[in-house]
């Protein structure tokens, strides 16, 4: 018989002391916290869902870079679709800027893919000196373009983007490096001044732009953009008018026509819109003067101590895909 060991504990035995309860509530406190992160997560994961929000990465420069899209249930399988990358502000995400502009809404509406992709870090490198060490940015959304044309989600023509803040300076850059974009939105966005050097667009660009001239973070009339703490990547962007200029020359505008909108709702503000028409291959400039206006998405946003005003006078979004559709969308 194969010779077998009992352990026996003597009663005599002193018994391990017990841990203090103190450090028994800290862990206990500890995992509640644990799991409050995950719930948080996945709650987070299922809202997108729930907002039909798919979410994907893409490999690229050694890296898995994120990004979420929305394809209407009515669009035609297999057959492909326009396409609107919506390019989020500094510290912001794809699913804040989905719910921020209510892109989903429009792309039910007009029958167009929403491409949501999302910066690396905190930042896009849009151009401007202080994000120049980012991810290279330009080449994973063009290398996402690629990606959904091959996939025949997204019909290469009719490609379009709109950004705010830290992403309306990005589709500025990408109009300049890419020739990829049908038509440009920037949302209180002005160009970065090192972007307004060097940049030489391959062809003429439509593009808009919703500048107040109140803004408290993108200064209206040029300089350094406003930090918080540390927070925000700050750097120089011309005046909102040298940045209007900038491009209507690019496109080769005529003169400039301008009207005041009405007054749809009693804010303190009002809103002026300047059209160049007359450019080459009709790529036509439009300047929506918000003025009293603060960093806020016009007429979807909040106002705040921090961002200022809200316009209600103009729909960021609707104005920007009305352009798009007089540009093929």
């Amino acid at each position: 018989m194969p010779e077998e060991t009992f352990r026996v504990t003597h009663p005599e035995s002193p018994m391990p002391p017990r841990p203090p309860r103190r450090r028994w509530r800290r862990f206990a406190l500890g995992l509640a916290l644990l799991a409050g992160l995950f719930a948080g997560l996945a709650a987070w994961r299922d809202r997108a869902a729930a907002d039909g929000l798919e979410h994907g990465t893409l490999n690229f420069g050694g890296a898995a870079r994120s990004y979420y899209l929305y394809r209407p249930a009515r669009l035609p399988a297999g057959t492909p679709a326009p396409a609107v990358i919506v390019l989020h502000g500094g510290l912001g995400n794809g699913e804040r800027v989905a719910k921020q502009s209510r892109i989903t809404d429009y792309a039910d509406r007009l029958g167009f893919v929403a491409v949501l992709p999302e910066a690396a870090g905190t930042q896009w490198n849009d151009g401007r000196e202080t994000t120049a060490g980012n991810a290279d940015d330009v080449g994973f959304i063009s290398a996402l373009i690629d990606s959904l044309v091959k996939k025949g989600t997204v019909d290469p023509a009719r490609v379009f983007a709109i950004g705010v803040s830290n992403g309306g300076m990005m589709a500025q850059r990408l109009a300049c490096d890419t020739g990829r974009l049908a038509a440009v939105a920037a949302i209180v966005a002005n160009m970065p001044s090192a972007l307004m050097r060097r940049c030489s667009p391959a062809r003429p660009v439509p593009i808009v732009f919703f500048l107040s001239t109140a803004d408290p973070i993108m200064p209206f009339n040029g300089g350094d953009v406003t930090t918080f703490a540390g927070r925000g990547a700050g750097g120089a962007v011309a005046s909102a008018g040298q940045t209007v200029d900038f491009w209507a020359r690019a496109n080769q505008c005529g003169p400039e026509r301008s009207s005041r909108l009405p007054d749809r709702v009693d804010d303190g503000t009002h809103v002026v819109q300047h059209d160049f028409s007359q450019c080459r291959a009709g790529a036509e400039v439009r300047f929506f003067e918000v003025i009293g206006g603060g960093h806020n998405w016009p007429g979807l946003g909040r106002s705040t101590p921090f961002t200022g005003t809200a316009t209600q006078d103009v729909d960021g979004t609707q104005a920007s895909l009305d352009f798009f559709r007089a540009h093929g969308l």
